[in-house]
């Protein structure tokens, strides 16, 4: 957890300075593994949305027709 006398410290930086430091600790972040904890919740909602991918695979999309869609909305 961050102390609060140095958010407090941080906060006073220029808006400029903190969206650099955002950017910094960002990339900072890609080194860092991430696993998330599989909870319950979430390993029942993986589950129901593989049973419906596999139940009806014509509503189901490629990564690559996700990807498009979404230039595709950027764009316009």
């Amino acid at each position: 957890m961050v102390d609060v006398a140095t958010l407090d410290s941080l906060k006073q930086l220029s808006v400029e300075d903190r969206r650099e430091l955002i950017g910094e600790l960002w990339l900072s972040l890609v080194d860092e593994p991430f696993v998330p904890e599989l909870t319950d919740d979430l390993k029942h909602e993986l589950e129901r949305r593989r049973d419906a991918a596999i139940a009806q695979p014509e509503r189901s999309s490629t990564w690559d027709e996700v990807v498009a869609r979404i230039r595709s909305r950027a764009q316009s």
